[in-house]
C-alpha cells in the first residue's frame, strides 16, 4: 500500500509541474501511465483469480516410508493468456519430494498444465499437501501478484505395528503367560439380589433400605460379568513429554497402543481406544479460500500457516469387534497429536461411563500423577479391570507401582520397541 501511495504522490506531482509548466504533452503522458498502471494492476489479479487448480493423489492412507504419487492440474479459465506465471507447490515439511513442484511459463487461454511428483513419509500422521502458491504480474514488471490456493489435501500415515508374540485363537490360551481376562467378576451396576450379610462385605454391598426395614443387615448380589478384550488409553498431555526424549517416547507410546490393539484384534476381542491428544484431522475441516497478496513474504506465511485445533473433548473409538474395528483405531492413532487440554485424571472422569465394563482399561501414560491414582482406585472400585504401561521411564514406573500396589493394579514398563515383541511372555491382563 505504501508502495501505491507513493507511486501516485510522484504521478500527482508530476501532473501539477505538467499544469504549472502548461505541457500538455507531460500531462498526456501522465494520464497514458496513470491508465497502464491501473490497467496492468487489474489485469493481474483478475488473471490470477482465473486460475484453477486440483490434487490428485493415488492414495491417502498409507504405512510408513511408503510413496506417494501426486498430480497437480492447474487450469487457466480466463478468456485472455496470462504473459508469465509461477507455479510453487508447497513442499510436505522435511520429507523427501522429486519430481515437478515449481515452473515457469506462459499460460493460455484454456491450457491445463500438470505437474506431477512423489513424497515419501517416513513419520506417522496427517501430513498435508499445498497449497499451490500462483505468481504472476503485468508485461511491464509494474505489479507483482501472489495467490495462495485453497486447495489443501491431507495423507494419514499410520504408526508401526510391532508383533506381540503369539496365540491360538482355537483355544482361547495364548502361549506364553498371557492371562486372558476370560474370568468372572461382579458387576456393580447390575443387581440381581439380596444375601444376609457377611463379615468382610463393603459398606457399598450393603443394602441400606433393607436394612432399616428388617432390623437384620442384608448385602446385594450382583450379576456377573465376562472381562474380554481391551479399552487401551493414550495419555497424550504434554506435561509428560517434556524431557529431550519426549518425542521419542510420545512416538512410542503411539507404537505400543497400535501394537496392542492389533493384538487384541487379532486375538478375536473386543477393542477400543480413548486419548485425551488432539486430532489432527480437525485441522483439514476449516474452510479455505484462495488469497491473493503483494508480497512473496506474505504469500508464503499464509501457505505454511497451519489451522489449530481448541477441543477438549477427548478422542474415542469405541470398544467393540468388527473387521474395520483396528483400522479406525490406527487411523486415530496416526492424527492424534500432543495436547495442552484436559490431563488423563480429569480426561477419565469425564468419559469412563462410555466405557465397557467388560473390558480392560489398558492405561498408557507417561507418568502416574496422585490425581490419576486417585481416579484409577474410584475405577477399581466401580469393577473396571485395570493395567498401567509406564513409557520409557523407570523412576516413573517405580512410583506407580508404590501408589497402585495397594490397588492391585499391575503395572510395567515400555522401555523401547523390542519390549513389545516380549509381552506375549509377560503378563497382559485382559
Amino acid at each position: 500500500m505504501r508502495r501505491y501511495l507513493i507511486t501516485f504522490a510522484i504521478v500527482g506531482g508530476i501532473l501539477v509541474a505538467a499544469f504549472a509548466l502548461r505541457s500538455g504533452f507531460l500531462a498526456y503522458a501522465m494520464y497514458a501511465l496513470v491508465l497502464v498502471y491501473i490497467a496492468s494492476l487489474v489485469m493481474s489479479t483478475l488473471s490470477l483469480r482465473g486460475i484453477e487448480c486440483r490434487r490428485d493423489i493415488n492414495q491417502t492412507e498409507v504405512n510408513i516410508a511408503d510413496v506417494v504419487h501426486v498430480t497437480l492440474i492447474v487450469k487457466n479459465k480466463n478468456p485472455w493468456p496470462i504473459p508469465w506465471v509461477f507455479l510453487d507447490e508447497r513442499r510436505p515439511g522435511m520429507y523427501p519430494v522429486k519430481g515437478d513442484t515449481a515452473r515457469l511459463q506462459m499460460f493460455l487461454p484454456g491450457q491445463e498444465i500438470r505437474m506431477m511428483y512423489i513424497v515419501r513419509f517416513y513419520k506417522r500422521g496427517y501430513h498435508r499437501l499445498g497449497p499451490l502458491t500462483t505468481e504472476s504480474g503485468d508485461v511491464f514488471g509494474l505489479h507483482r501478484r501472489f495467490r495462495v490456493g485453497a486447495a489443501r489435501d491431507y495423507v494419514t500415515v499410520l504408526p508401526r505395528v510391532m508383533v506381540i508374540g503369539e496365540y491360538d485363537i482355537g483355544s482361547r490360551k495364548p502361549i506364553g503367560e498371557i492371562k486372558f481376562a476370560h474370568r468372572m467378576y461382579e458387576d456393580p451396576t447390575r443387581i440381581s439380589g439380596v444375601r444376609e450379610y457377611v463379615a468382610g462385605d463393603s459398606l457399598k454391598r450393603i443394602h441400606w433400605k433393607l436394612t432399616a426395614a428388617t432390623g437384620t443387615l442384608y448385602s446385594k448380589t450382583y450379576d456377573p460379568s465376562v472381562v474380554t478384550g481391551a479399552t487401551i488409553a493414550l495419555d497424550f498431555h504434554e506435561g509428560g513429554y517434556q524431557d529431550d526424549k519426549g518425542e521419542e517416547r510420545a512416538e512410542l507410546a503411539v507404537v505400543t497402543a497400535a501394537s496392542l490393539a492389533n493384538f487384541v484384534f487379532n486375538s478375536g476381542e473386543q477393542v477400543g481406544y480413548f486419548t485425551n491428544g488432539r486430532d489432527a484431522g480437525e485441522r483439514g475441516l476449516e474452510l479455505k479460500r484462495a488469497e491473493i497478496v503483494g508480497n512473496r513474504l506474505a504469500a508464503q506465511q499464509i501457505a505454511d500457516a497451519e489451522g489449530k485445533s481448541d477441543r477438549l473433548r477427548p478422542l474415542q473409538v469405541p470398544t467393540g469387534r468388527g473387521a474395520a474395528q483396528v483400522l479406525h483405531i490406527l487411523e486415530s492413532l496416526a492424527r492424534t497429536e500432543l495436547t495442552d487440554g484436559l490431563t488423563m485424571d480429569r480426561s477419565l472422569e469425564h468419559a469412563y461411563r462410555r466405557f465397557r465394563r467388560d473390558a480392560t482399561l489398558l492405561l498408557l501414560v507417561p507418568q502416574v500423577s496422585d490425581q490419576l491414582a486417585v481416579m484409577l482406585g474410584a475405577l477399581k472400585s466401580a469393577g473396571f479391570s485395570i493395567a498401567v504401561f509406564v513409557i520409557s521411564n523407570p523412576a516413573g514406573c517405580d512410583a506407580a507401582q508404590e501408589l497402585l500396589i495397594g490397588l492391585n493394579i499391575p503395572v510395567m514398563e515400555i522401555d523401547g520397541e523390542h519390549r513389545l515383541n516380549a509381552l506375549a511372555f509377560g503378563k497382559i491382563p485382559f
